[in-house]
C-alpha cells in the first residue's frame, strides 16, 4: 500500500488549536511536505537555509545551506527529492536527498527562478524564469535540463508560487505571463507551448481542479480581480466571474467542487460553485485574509490573514466547515503568515510566519478523531 493512501482514520474535528511554533530560519517563504519521511521542508529566505522539521516531534532537526538567496520550493512525493530554487539574477535549483537531507545537485536554469512545479507523473520539474521569460525543464532522473521553452513577457514583480502549474493528469503545463495578459499553455510531452489564452491584466495565481479539468487564474487590479475558468481540454474560457475583490491566493476543494477566494480587501472569503461558477456565499472573516489551505479528505479550508508589519499584529487562522460554510475556529498564529502545508495523514496544518520567523504547528482535538466508517456515516 502506497503512503498517500494510508490516509487518516479521522474525520473533520470541529475543534482546532495551535499546538507548537517551531522556530525556523530568517525570513521563511515557503514549504513542502514529504509524506514519505513526515518532514517539514521551510524555505528561510534571509539566512539562504532549508529548516528541516521532524512531523513526528515537530522540532527541528537540521538546517541546509542553500547556495544564493533560497526562494521557492517543490517535491517529487514518488523519488523524496526537494528541489529548491535560488532567488539571485544567477539561477540555480538545489537537489536536496529526503532521506540525507544532502544537496546532490545543483542545476543551472534561467534568471531569477521563481515558481516551480513538480510532474510526479513524468519525473519531470518545470521552473519559470521571470528575467529570461523561459520555463527550464529538468529530468529529475538525469537531474539535468532537456529543454527551456521561450513563453510570454513576466514581470519580475509579480513572482509568486503559483504563477506555474502542473496538470499531472493531462500533461499539461500552465504559466503566467505576468507583464502580458496572457497564459502560455505547455505540452509536456514535445515540451512546446500549444496555446496561448488571454486571461487579463496582471494574472498572479493559476491552479487546477485535477478532477474537472478546469483551470482557474486570477488576474486584474486591486479590488477588481476576476476568476478565469478555462476548459483544460479545448483551452477555451468558460466563465468570468466578477465581484470577488482582491483576490491573489485561492484554494480547490476538487471533492466538493468548490472553490474558496479570500478578498483581501473585503475581509470575506467568496464560496464559488465550480459547476455553475457562481459565488454561492461570502463568510466573513478578519483582517486582510489571504493564504487559503484546503484539507479535502475531511472538507476543512483554513484561511490565514496576513498580520503585521508590526511583530505584535499577529496573523489569525480561520478554520471553516465546508459543508456549512461556517467559521469553526479563530486561531492566533505568527506574524506574516505567507506560506502553509497539511499533513494529508493527520490533519495538522504548518503555517510559515514571515515576519515572526517561525511555524504554527495546527491540529484537530484529540477527541475528533473517529473511524472512516463513522466519517462516511456522517
Amino acid at each position: 500500500m502506497t503512503p498517500t493512501k494510508r490516509l487518516r482514520k479521522r474525520m473533520g474535528s470541529n475543534a482546532y488549536r495551535v499546538i507548537r511554533t517551531i522556530k525556523v530560519g530568517d525570513n521563511p517563504v515557503a514549504a513542502v511536505f514529504a509524506l514519505k519521511t513526515n518532514r517539514i521542508y521551510v524555505v528561510n529566505n534571509g539566512d539562504s537555509t532549508l529548516s528541516v522539521i521532524n512531523g513526528r516531534t515537530n522540532r527541528v532537526t537540521t538546517k541546509v545551506k542553500i547556495p544564493l538567496r533560497a526562494g521557492n520550493a517543490a517535491i517529487n512525493p514518488r523519488t523524496n527529492l526537494i528541489y529548491v530554487t535560488s532567488s539571485n539574477s544567477i539561477g540555480r535549483v538545489s537537489v536536496v536527498n529526503g532521506v540525507t537531507n544532502q544537496i546532490v545537485k545543483t542545476i543551472r536554469v534561467g534568471n531569477m527562478p521563481s515558481a516551480i512545479k513538480v510532474n510526479s507523473a513524468t519525473t519531470r520539474i518545470y521552473v519559470l524564469n521571470m528575467g529570461s521569460d523561459t520555463v527550464s525543464v529538468i529530468d529529475g532522473k538525469t537531474m539535468k535540463v532537456m529543454a527551456t521553452i521561450k513563453v510570454g513577457k513576466q514581470n519580475p514583480s509579480v513572482a509568486g508560487a503559483d504563477t506555474l502549474a502542473v496538470n499531472v493528469r493531462t500533461n499539461r503545463i500552465y504559466v503566467l505571463n505576468t507583464a502580458s495578459k496572457t497564459m502560455s499553455v505547455i505540452n509536456g510531452k514535445t515540451n512546446r507551448v500549444i496555446t496561448t489564452v488571454v486571461v487579463g491584466e496582471t494574472p498572479t495565481t493559476v491552479k487546477i481542479n485535477g478532477k474537472t479539468n478546469r483551470i482557474y487564474v486570477v488576474s486584474g487590479p486591486f479590488k477588481q480581480t476576476t476568476m478565469v475558468v478555462i476548459d483544460g481540454k479545448t483551452n477555451k474560457k468558460i466563465a468570468s466571474i466578477e465581484n470577488i475583490g482582491d483576490v491573489g491566493n485561492f484554494g480547490i476543494n476538487p471533492v466538493t467542487n468548490r472553490i474558496y477566494a479570500p478578498d483581501d480587501n473585503g475581509r470575506t472569503i467568496a464560496v464559488i460553485n465550480g459547476r455553475s461558477n457562481k459565488v454561492i456565499t461570502r463568510i466573513p472573516d478578519g483582517v486582510f485574509p489571504s493564504l487559503t489551505i484546503i484539507d479535502s479528505c475531511v472538507n476543512r479550508i483554513f484561511v490565514a490573514t496576513i498580520g503585521g508589519p508590526s511583530p505584535t499584529q499577529h496573523s489569525r487562522l480561520s478554520v471553516i466547515n465546508g459543508r456549512r460554510n461556517m467559521i469553526l475556529s479563530d486561531l492566533q498564529i505568527g506574524v506574516g503568515a505567507t506560506a502553509g502545508v497539511l499533513n494529508p495523514r493527520n490533519g495538522r496544518v504548518y503555517i510559515v510566519n514571515q515576519i515572526s520567523n517561525d511555524v504554527s504547528m495546527v491540529a484537530p482535538a484529540p477527541h475528533n478523531m473517529v473511524t472512516k466508517k463513522a466519517h462516511r456515516m456522517r
